[in-house]
């Protein structure tokens, strides 16, 4: 808001940018969520399935990098839906957005070979997890150059 007084005695202009401000840190916030949304469903549904296990085993976190809640491998069981992980990530991503980035974000999985499968173990998809926060990255940094 911006007001000038007029009159003899006030001739001072007022400038409040605050809901300017908030306007801008609203659609920032906005935006990096939806690239961070889109980065982590990609990552999931990019993730090279055998029996489901490493691709059920994304998790977004808060302030450290570790989640304890990964079930143990095993082969003859249904590991939960991908859609399912996606929907948890960003459910997390939202509450991110809503209290603001102040704490690092991580996407984790805990399964022990993902480095394998990210190199080209599985001829599945190499690379997925880079081609995931690449983009991301330029989505967020376009931000910056374009003004949003």
């Amino acid at each position: 808001m911006i007001r000038r007084r007029t009159g003899k005695k006030a001739k001072n202009v007022e400038v409040d940018f605050s809901e300017v401000f908030d306007k801008v840190k609203k659609t920032l916030y906005k935006k990096t969520a939806t690239s961070m949304k889109n980065g982590f469903e990609s990552i999931v549904a990019e993730t090279p399935v055998k029996t489901g296990y490493a691709q059920s085993s994304w998790r977004v976190t808060v302030g450290s990098a570790f989640s304890d809640d990964l079930e143990d491998k095993e082969d003859d069981i249904d590991y939960k839906d991908p859609n399912r992980i996606i929907s948890q990530g960003k459910q997390v991503i939202d509450r991110i957005r809503k209290e603001g980035f102040g704490d690092p974000v991580y996407f984790y999985s805990g399964v022990e070979y993902m480095g394998k499968l990210e190199y080209g173990h599985s001829s599945q998809n190499k690379f997925f997890i880079r081609r995931a926060v690449t983009k991301m990255k330029k989505e967020i940094s376009e931000f910056k150059k374009k003004g949003f």
